[in-house]
């Protein structure tokens, strides 16, 4: 599933990059801006964030500091990723939790874009669909990392 949103991120971003590209050369060469183009950019950035964190997990890239736990056993490293897992989880969860209620605040309230007219919370839902990705890979990182520390391996 994290691939999937990986995926949609990609999409998103290839987006944001023809658009911004399709922007300043419309601008610079024939005087003709794209209507909305900052908008839509927001919105697909939104898209691109929250989307590709889940698949940033589950490739391990996301940023870690191994000159100091590189030197720790398999087994202290195994502990301080389940701790970590742990408070990933919880942060997701506020993440998720905020996320929904912003995205039912504007779909109660009809909040539109100013410019397009785009009904914002398409784009807010998307966080608390990422956030929920990012949790279930947490989840299996917990399981994973506490066999290892309970086999002691």
């Amino acid at each position: 599933m994290a691939e999937a949103g990986a995926a949609v991120a990609g999409v998103a971003l290839l987006a944001v990059m023809l658009l911004v590209v399709g922007a300043v050369c419309g601008r610079f060469f024939f005087h003709y801006s794209i209507r909305g183009a900052f908008e839509i950019t927001e919105f697909l950035l939104v898209l691109v964030t929250i989307l590709a964190v889940a698949y940033t997990q589950v490739s391990r890239e996301h940023i870690s500091i191994q000159f100091v736990v590189g030197r720790w056993s398999t087994r202290k490293q195994a502990a301080l990723d389940v701790v970590y897992s742990l408070v990933g989880m919880a942060f997701f969860s506020l993440i998720i939790k905020q996320g929904a209620e912003q995205a039912l605040i504007d779909l109660q309230t009809g909040h539109i874009s100013h410019l397009l007219h785009i009904p914002v919370f398409l784009f807010k839902f998307m966080i608390p669909v990422g956030g929920s990705l990012m949790v279930l890979v947490l989840l299996v990182d917990f399981f994973r990392y506490f066999q290892q520390v309970a086999r002691g391996k």
